[in-house]
């Protein structure tokens, strides 16, 4: 069993299927996609009821995350607007990061402010 964790007790023993599916793995980079946006909205010191228009950029994975999970990621980061780069401009917002979601992938956030129309 190459994907299997097998530990033994006193009378018993537990097995556990370790191997990730494309689905689990993307919900994991959705969950550390809100996890960066969450830390994102601490530096700009917003409060819980504020709402955020974000604008980002990722290849791949990431991508794929944010297409699959959007309600997810768009009700727990409370964002009104989850913008897939437009190309080149004038940045959205004060606060741009670079970061790293699942095991090495590159998300960018290209600008995230308040959306004062949800006030």
């Amino acid at each position: 069993m190459p994907n299997w964790v097998v530990k033994e007790g006193k009378g018993f023993t537990v097995a556990l299927d370790v191997e990730l599916d494309e689905e689990l793995y993307l919900e994991g980079i959705a969950r550390d996609i809100v996890h960066e946006l969450q830390y994102m909205r601490k530096l700009l010191q917003l409060k819980y009821d504020d709402y955020i228009i974000v604008e980002w950029e990722a290849p791949g994975r990431p991508k794929d995350a944010m297409a699959k999970y959007e309600k997810y990621i768009k009700e727990e980061a409370r964002i009104s607007w989850l913008i897939q780069d437009v190309g080149p401009g004038q940045p959205l917002g004060e606060c741009v990061r670079t970061c790293v979601v699942g095991t090495g992938h590159k998300l960018i956030i290209l600008g995230m402010k308040k959306d004062i129309l949800r006030e």
